[in-house]
């Protein structure tokens, strides 16, 4: 009998195993654990279910921390190394007791929250003030409209960090909020005060799949930390950005980028009655108490805070001491400063970072930036315009510090003009260097946008014109201050961790080129990092480029098979007559080859069949080929054709109803990397055959990879490496991005148990040993030897016959 991980349903063998080899990661030393668990796998049960059922079990040895040392200020026994053994037991036993009833009050006033009349108590509360918050939003409105006084900074000598007001809701509030706690004759909030030092923080890519976790969360049942407590339910808190939970019209109405800014200008002036009301303890400890009563994801915290007219997302700061598990998007977990100013301490912590495929592109694109010269020219524009309206009612700190704004737009305009070479590094230093303006007085510019927050003043007044009367914001599509406030940040803070850089269309990129140094703090900080996907082939990407500080010995590497039998999925290398190589591919042969391939499946495979071409332009240059040839139109005599263009309209939609709505059969070609490589599930019909048509390498001339490609060399270079080895590396960098990119598409074929495909690889590239090492390893294993073309498709044949 193996270990019982609370499976709310009886797991199949690989959600075991999966569940064993994280569970002994977390009882090991180990710092890093990388998982492979194909979609449809209940990959995110199996992590609930195993880091859960660790933490039930290891709470006890922490549950001195988890309570605020008031509770115990009573106890008249102290602990000491001299006493005797028998002593410090009873000490121990008697504060683990006093713990324990602690614990156990809170759960019992939980269940009262959780309790089915207290709904109607909240929506009470939110009908009650509904017109009161309509009068509030009205009132602010107008206010802004009419004095254009809102949309100037503060004066910038001053100091611009006044002090929290503590305002009491109002008395009919407060009086609903008692008879909640009357009723049930509770402890108060205060008494039940607690930490929770072990946490385990799961962050995703999406705000979709953060609320599946909450609602896999509400699955299965664990037993308590300690037979004291007759029951403990999971103390669950999602963390999410202002534009996600922010219940203030006149701030959630705004732009993305404007959202912050805003909400701290209105806390700052006193205009959020939300905010005011999350300063006031007993109404945020109602919020945190709420929360906890039961597992509310995002939309039910926004519920939550509409309900008790308290902002939730300051609330729920004073909800994380006391959660258990935390959700948070990527952005807020790699962020440093994100995390420090939501107060997230990730010592001793459980890290789970799921779709984890695309973590190093994700570090990347947060910590990277442009601005092209048109972006400078609206920035100039805007500032010129501002300037002018509002010169006269600035004080000279802000005069002072537009104008010099409004000087390195105009350095940074000339130094592109003057300069633009794509491809190109740029040492920052040369863009400024003969105008007089040295780092430091960036620094400080940098300064002043971030306390000022002039980039949403100007913006705001810019979105507060009617554009009959501001013709020239018409072409000012997005807020571009906002990027040029991220751009010099960049440049202010140097570092070896990445280059600045021309790109296409006259931009200027700063690209971060060393992800591992933003993620080796919340490797070493955390008690273990679990990275978890769908497809996390190549695994050396991610040891290599991600965690080269960790140990080999610390990483411990796992990946799942598929939950369907072996004869539900058969794998093809489809190799005589297809090299797809960029000296090959425009071969008429080739392309030839490929249509009569694809003509004979198309007779033998039922339903969907979803090809992936390299790039948009190869497809464009196989379906222009086919159609002049008339292979197009007898491929359409067999099934209808759909394919995606670049910027195209979206065709997924008329491929399903083709086969889902009149059950007949379709082809759909797709880009890899494109809008139907990545998140969508071709399920049963939809995909009972993918072809991967050649290898998918990247353009490795264009700006980006030339970067990288230098700055892998530069590497080899200076730990004595020759330019043999700076090739091999870089060929590995390339080939890991195109075999991720394999993987990432093939893997839309299977989505559930009952499911069944064929996967056809179509270049001769694929025999190779070290290319099939790259594919996931419940596609690796399912590779048949047949390789000719004849040869596979007599067994397609007789694989779809088998099915009916």
């Amino acid at each position: 009998m193996g270990k019982d991980f609370h499976h709310p349903f009886q797991p199949y063998d690989i959600q075991v195993q999966l569940m064993d080899k994280i569970y002994d990661l977390l009882n090991s030393d180990k710092k890093v654990g990388i998982f492979e668990s194909p979609t449809g796998t209940g990959k995110t049960l199996s992590l609930i279910c195993s880091t859960v059922t660790w933490l039930r079990e290891n709470k006890l040895d922490n549950l001195s921390k988890t309570l605020d040392n008031s509770s115990l200020s009573d106890s008249e026994f102290t602990s000491s190394d001299e006493e005797p053994e028998w002593v410090n037991q009873f000490y121990n036993d008697k504060i683990l007791k006093e713990k324990s009833k602690v614990l156990q009050d809170y759960e019992t006033y939980l269940d009262t929250l959780s309790a089915s009349n207290v709904k109607p108590v909240l929506r009470q509360l939110d009908n009650h003030d509904r017109k009161r918050q309509k009068k509030i939003i009205k009132h602010v409105d107008v206010s802004l409209e009419d004095n254009e006084g809102a949309f100037l900074p503060d004066p910038y000598e001053q100091d611009s960090s006044p002090n929290d007001s503590k305002t009491q809701l109002n008395d009919e509030i407060h009086n609903l909020l008692a008879k909640i706690d009357k009723g049930y004759g509770v402890k108060t909030e205060q008494q039940l005060d607690f930490t929770s030092p072990l946490k385990i923080y799961f962050s995703s890519r999406t705000h979709s799949q953060l609320m599946q976790f909450a609602s896999q969360l509400t699955l299965p049942s664990f037993p308590p930390s300690s037979p004291m407590l007759a029951n403990e339910r999971i103390k669950f808190l999602p963390l999410a950005s202002r534009k996600q939970l922010c219940i203030n019209e006149n701030v959630s109405k705004l732009k993305s980028d404007l959202i912050n800014d805003s909400c701290a200008d209105a806390v700052k002036k006193h205009e959020c009655q939300f905010y005011t009301n999350s300063k006031d303890n007993l109404t945020s400890k109602q919020f945190r108490d709420y929360t906890f009563a039961e597992i509310n994801d995002i939309e039910d915290m926004v519920k939550l805070g509409k309900s008790l007219r308290v902002c939730p997302y300051y609330s729920s700061r004073t909800a994380l001491a006391g959660a258990e598990i935390v959700t948070l998007p990527y952005q807020h977990l790699l962020s440093f400063e994100v995390r420090q100013s939501l107060g997230i301490d990730l010592k001793d912590s459980i890290v789970i970072i799921d779709e984890a495929h695309n973590l190093m592109d994700t570090i990347t694109n947060i910590y990277s930036c442009d601005i092209s010269l048109a972006d400078i020219l609206s920035c100039k524009e805007l500032m010129t315009t501002y300037f002018n309206r509002f010169k006269r009612r600035l004080n000279g700190g802000n005069r002072v510090n537009l104008m010099k704004i409004m000087k390195l737009l105009n350095i940074i305009q000339t130094f592109i003009q003057k300069n633009f070479e794509r491809g190109k590094e740029i040492l920052p230093q040369i863009i400024i260097q003969d105008n007089n303006a040295d780092l430091l007085k960036i620094h400080e510019l940098v300064t002043y946008m971030r306390v000022s927050k002039i980039a949403y003043k100007i913006d705001s007044f810019a979105d507060s014109k009617p554009k009959s009367n501001a013709p020239h914001f018409n072409t000012i599509k997005q807020p571009v201050l906002f990027k040029f406030s991220k751009f010099i940040t960049s440049l202010s803070n140097l570092s070896t961790e990445g280059k600045f850089f021309f790109e296409d269309e006259m931009t200027i990129k700063y690209m971060l080129l060393e992800p591992n140094m933003v993620f080796k703090t919340i490797v070493e900080e955390s008690k273990c990092v679990i990275l978890a996907g769908g497809t996390m082939q190549p695994t050396s990407d991610f040891t290599e480029n991600l965690l080269p500080f960790v140990a080999q010995d610390k990483i411990v590497q796992y990946s799942c098979n598929h939950i369907i039998p072996d004869s539900n999925l058969d794998t093809y290398v489809v190799s005589n007559g297809f090299n797809f190589n960029y000296e090959k591919r425009n071969a008429e042969l080739v392309m030839k080859n490929l249509f009569e391939f694809l003509e004979e499946l198309g007779t033998r495979v039922p339903y969907g069949i979803v090809a992936f071409f390299p790039s948009y332009k190869y497809l464009e240059q196989i379906v222009s080929f086919w159609k002049s040839k008339g292979f197009f139109e007898r491929l359409k005599g067999i099934k209808e054709i759909f394919y995606e263009t670049h910027g195209g309209a979206d065709v997924l939609t008329e491929y399903s109803a083709r086969i889902l709505d009149q059950h007949k059969g379709a082809f759909i070609f797709s880009v890899v990397g494109g809008k139907l490589s990545e998140g969508i599930n071709f399920q049963d019909n939809l995909a009972r055959a993918v072809v991967m048509v050649g290898l998918p390498f990247p353009n490795v001339y264009s700006s980006e990879l030339l970067v990288k490609k230098k700055h892998i060399e530069q590497k080899i270079f200076s730990a004595g490496g020759s330019q043999k080895d700076a090739d091999v590396a870089t060929n590995e960098f390339y080939e890991n991005i195109c075999m991720k990119a394999v993987n990432q598409s093939i893997g839309r074929a299977i989505r559930h148990e009952n499911d069944y495909a064929c996967i056809y690889l179509v270049d001769e590239r694929y025999l190779i040993g070290k290319v099939q090492n790259k594919l996931s390893q419940w596609v690796r294993k399912r590779i048949k030897p047949q390789s000719n073309t004849r040869d596979v498709l007599n067994e397609t044949s007789i694989f779809f016959q088998q099915k009916h």
